[in-house]
């Protein structure tokens, strides 16, 4: 028997207000103020999240998910089984090692993106890893 992959499965959330507008499928490091959170700007920013499929305008409430599988916005056609970083506009991209430099992992692509601004599933594994390529 055949068991289907539920690819729409967010887990652990916690509540947070948009610094600035987030879209759907956005990944998110922290604001400046308290309970802020805002658009990754990059591989090396510590992720705190992704929003899924919410979004929300500047000061607008919005949900962050921290673990389950969520929707990311790619930076560009990223294929299935890859490791994923933040990329600039709070989109991910495949994950580069470099040696020497810490990045940050937001998780695992569970399909495919052909294109940039693609929603894709992503099993979210949020951790720091140093470059030892």
């Amino acid at each position: 028997m055949a068991l289907g992959l539920n690819l729409h499965a967010p887990g652990g959330s916690y509540s947070a207000e948009a610094e600035a507008a987030i879209e759907q499928g956005d990944v998110v490091m922290l604001g400046t103020a308290e309970n802020e959170v805002k658009k990754t700007t990059g591989a090396t920013v510590t992720c705190v999240g992704a929003v899924d499929l919410d979004k929300a305008a500047a000061g607008g409430g919005i949900t962050v998910y921290y673990s389950g599988i969520v929707w990311c916005r790619a930076s560009a056609a990223i294929a299935r089984g890859l490791r994923v970083t933040p990329a600039a506009d709070g989109e991910v991209a495949a994950a580069a090692d470099v040696a020497g430099t810490n990045y940050e992992i937001v998780g695992i692509t569970m399909g495919a993106s052909a294109a940039a601004n693609d929603l894709l599933p992503v099993l979210l594994t949020l951790n720091l890893q140093q470059g030892d390529t």
